[in-house]
């Protein structure tokens, strides 16, 4: 997704969901963002979880054509699952989610940089992560959700969704 600061110049944001508990696991504000940049943020993701997809499903943006993220999924033996170019409808939840997130962000509030963005992001996801309950979740937040499937001994491995829109 794409936001416009004060001064004109765009803001990249990084969206990913976990599909199975619709959480929210990052939202990064950067000018660019990178192959690198989508591999180590799903790195620390896998970390703080201790667990890894079973498979990404990413639209094809170069950051995710990339070598480093082909590598990150290679070696950690991760799918990835391109959507078909100008369907965003397969991936509907990540539009739904950047939808819900471009409606926040077009408040009245002037973004001055990346970093005032990324605060807005965080507030966004702390919310919409722990208040906001969901109707396919048995009307749970999604990290309530989550707590609970974590739980269940089968849900050894989580399925993500991850993706950027224009």
């Amino acid at each position: 997704m794409a936001e416009r600061m004060q001064d004109g110049r765009r803001i990249r944001i990084l969206t990913v969901i976990d599909l199975s508990s619709r959480e929210c696991l990052a939202l990064v504000a950067a000018r660019s963002i990178t192959g690198q940049r989508v591999a180590n943020e799903l790195e620390a993701i896998t970390q703080r979880r201790q667990a890894k997809p079973e498979a990404i499903r990413v639209d094809n943006g170069t950051e995710f054509c990339s070598k480093a993220l082909d590598q990150w999924a290679d070696a950690r033996g991760v799918g990835l699952e391109f959507i078909r170019p100008g369907k965003p409808v397969d991936n509907g939840h990540i539009a739904a989610v950047d939808g819900r997130l471009r409606a926040a962000l077009r408040n009245p509030e002037v973004v001055f940089s990346s970093a005032a963005t990324q605060v807005k992001l965080d507030g966004w996801k702390d919310d919409y992560n722990t208040r906001r309950p969901h109707g396919s979740l048995a009307n749970l937040p999604p990290a309530a959700f989550a707590q609970r499937t974590v739980a269940s001994p089968p849900q050894q491995t989580i399925r993500r969704l991850l993706t950027r829109s224009f």
